[in-house]
């Protein structure tokens, strides 16, 4: 039986950090009570064990402890170190279920599988519930939505450009018959992790840090290279290609400052990428 009720829970504890609901007390929030059950639901469908879950209920605490962190260098390296784990999948008490084998949904691509990492999404969680800066509000977010309408064409235009060019893809329009769960899914558990991490950890911290004037484009093209070298197991050219989309998304948050630009570029390229071009990738590139 597919676990779905974990992964739904955990779905809902991601949209539930932009509800500004408090329960009990101050610190504690909607999302923190959703992740909660989805880790027990987890715990049942043997997605998570006792590790895991440990794992999830400190993340918890130290979310509610956040009033009482000083967000320096220490915690940042730290944050940046558990994340990284968190990504690779290097934390004990894990499985995250592979909810579709390799499968070649492109002629001539390389298969794909599409895994659901409860522990990435944790890691995007747990940054994006620290900071809270999240929008809020019907204004905030035409904002938003209008900053990535004018970032998301210039950065979907040079990273397909140069996929292209380097034969990482080619032009093959398709329907995906799991279109929708996938965009449910590389929304949030690809998008708004990666986000997280690469825009808000790194370059926003950065950005705040390097006090000098081009302190905060340097920022950009810092964060923009990790999110390269951080697709390097792809490939050199897919380093390449993803470099380049994380300067067009650090460029829209850099803008406006909101992380939800930054995730709806991202997920907007990824969305052009899957349902026109070769996905993920050629079999020659390889």
């Amino acid at each position: 039986m597919r676990p779905i009720l974990p992964y739904a829970l955990l779905m809902g504890s991601i949209i539930a950090m932009w509800l500004p609901v408090s329960l009990f007390t101050k610190n504690f929030k909607l999302s923190h009570l959703l992740l909660l059950l989805a880790a027990a639901a987890g715990l049942i469908y043997e997605i998570l064990d006792l590790t895991g879950l440990a794992t999830v209920m400190t993340v918890i605490i130290v979310l509610l402890l956040r009033n009482r962190i000083d967000n320096n260098a220490l915690f940042i390296t730290i944050t940046f170190i558990v994340s990284v784990l968190f990504f690779l999948h290097r934390l004990p008490g894990f499985n995250n279920y592979l909810f579709i084998p390799a499968t070649v949904i492109s002629k001539n691509g390389i298969p794909y599988a599409m895994r659901l990492n409860f522990d990435k999404a944790l890691a995007g969680f747990f940054i994006l519930n620290f900071y809270d800066e999240l929008a809020r509000g019907v204004k905030p977010w035409l904002e938003i939505i209008k900053a990535a309408a004018l970032t998301g064409v210039p950065t979907i235009t040079a990273a397909v450009t140069l996929a292209l060019a380097l034969g990482y893809i080619r032009f093959e329009p398709k329907t995906v018959s799991f279109l929708p769960i996938w965009m449910a899914v590389n929304l949030l558990f690809v998008c708004v992790p990666e986000e997280a991490f690469f825009r808000r950890l790194i370059q926003g911290n950065l950005s705040r840090k390097l006090n000098f004037k081009g302190g905060k484009i340097a920022a950009l093209f810092v964060a923009s290279f990790i999110f390269g070298l951080g697709h390097y197991g792809g490939g050199l050219r897919y380093a390449l290609i993803a470099t380049v989309a994380g300067i067009g998304y650090g460029f829209a948050y850099h803008k406006t400052q909101r992380i939800e630009t930054g995730i709806l570029v991202h997920f907007a390229l990824n969305l052009v990428h899957i349902c026109f071009f070769t996905y993920p990738a050629l079999s020659s590139a390889f």
